[in-house]
């Protein structure tokens, strides 16, 4: 009797131990749980009003940005003026009213207090998009892109802007100081009628150091695939490179981001995710299953991921930490779609589509949800 009552209490304290150890270890890689509650708190981003729905958030360091738009009642009504952009002052946590200027306004995009986007001009119909910007702790506002051409995909760092314009006769990838207000060309194709085309220019993402961008176009040995090269300009000695050439299914639009000397892109026709390190030239793979919006921030990696029964979950990699590296970790989860994932500040955030939370922003301390999906 007396060996039995040993064993167990031998068994009781080494399962204890083992859950300190657990303890510890959670807590030092990403915070105590009741810290974070304290420390960083609820993110107090205001329901839509009703009729409307929040999509497309992206956040930096003082400022959370979304889109606000009416929801399609499935009318048949052209809803010309259907978005308008909101933001949110981390520090105050008082909510802002970035523009609710006539015809679309979306695809947020802000560094610092800078907020770009993209702006349909009246009348709502032509389709006429520029792109404008908005210091947000100021409120001084910037014509950045303007005139008869189309601009789109606004990204921004500090006080550069990119952006893509095309025009009748060309394609070109852009670049403004907005202190000087010198335009850099970095990137120009004609508009052919007739084959052979030149590539598709796609999605810019801006840093203090780089720029990457995507080129892709039907691949010539096969139908059903794209041939993707994606290009990095280095702004401190003003040349560009390609980082990696690819196929991706005709289907997909191509997935990579940017932050500091990392990148992340995925190749699709081989679920392979490569990191790429452009300080040391280390390039890491992993297994991965279609990550969709993949979204770099310091040595994190976010992406919306397919689950079974086709929602969309919050997944992400944690590579500062060497024991996790290498393993995607569901970091929020719940019925319908969780996608568009960003951070700001110290929270992660997201869009609903589908389930109790549909059309709402959410949000939550980027520790607490790294802890959570540790201890899972």
């Amino acid at each position: 009797m007396m060996r039995s009552r040993v064993f167990i209490l031998l068994i009781t304290l080494s399962t204890s131990f083992l859950i300190v150890v657990a303890a510890i270890y959670v807590s030092n890689t990403y915070g105590n749980s009741s810290e974070v509650e304290e420390g960083v708190g609820l993110l107090p981003i205001p329901p839509p009003a009703t009729g409307h729905k929040q999509s497309t958030p992206h956040g930096s360091d003082s400022y959370l940005v979304w889109e606000d738009s009416l929801v399609d009642t499935g009318s048949g009504a052209q809803l010309l003026d259907k978005y308008n952009i909101v933001g949110l002052d981390l520090q105050t946590k008082k909510t802002l009213l970035v523009t609710e200027a006539a015809c679309d306004q979306h695809n947020p995009q802000v560094s610092g207090s800078l907020v770009v986007w993209g702006t349909i001009q009246a009348p709502c119909s032509s389709g006429n998009e520029d792109i404008v910007g908005k210091d947000l702790r100021t409120g001084k506002m910037y014509d950045i892109a303007t005139g008869p051409n189309r601009q789109a995909y606004p990204t921004v760092a500090g006080k550069t802007v990119a952006w893509i314009e095309n025009s009748a006769t060309t394609t070109r990838l852009l670049m403004k100081d907005l202190d000087t207000n010198e335009v850099l060309e970095i990137r120009s194709f004609p508009v052919l009628s007739n084959p052979p085309f030149p590539p598709t220019i796609y999605a810019p993402q801006l840093t203090d150091e780089y720029l990457i961008w995507a080129e892709f176009g039907r691949s010539e040995s096969d139908s059903g695939s794209l041939s993707v090269q994606l290009q990095l300009y280095d702004r401190r000695t003003g040349t560009m490179k390609p980082v990696a050439q690819y196929q991706i299914r005709d289907t997909s639009r191509p997935e990579y981001a940017i932050d500091r000397s990392k990148i992340v892109w995925y190749n699709d026709t081989l679920s392979v995710l490569h990191i790429i390190d452009l300080s040391t030239g280390e390039d890491v793979t992993l297994n991965s299953q279609d990550p969709q919006s993949l979204f770099l921030h310091n040595d994190m990696i976010i992406c919306s991921a397919d689950q079974e029964g086709g929602s969309f979950d919050i997944n992400g990699i944690d590579l500062k930490e060497p024991k996790l590296r290498g393993q995607f970790m569901p970091l929020v989860v719940g019925e319908g779609n969780q996608v568009g994932a960003t951070i700001a500040g110290k929270w992660l955030v997201w869009a609903n589509e589908g389930g109790p939370d549909d059309g709402h922003i959410s949000a939550k301390p980027v520790v607490q949800v790294f802890a959570t999906a540790t201890a899972r």
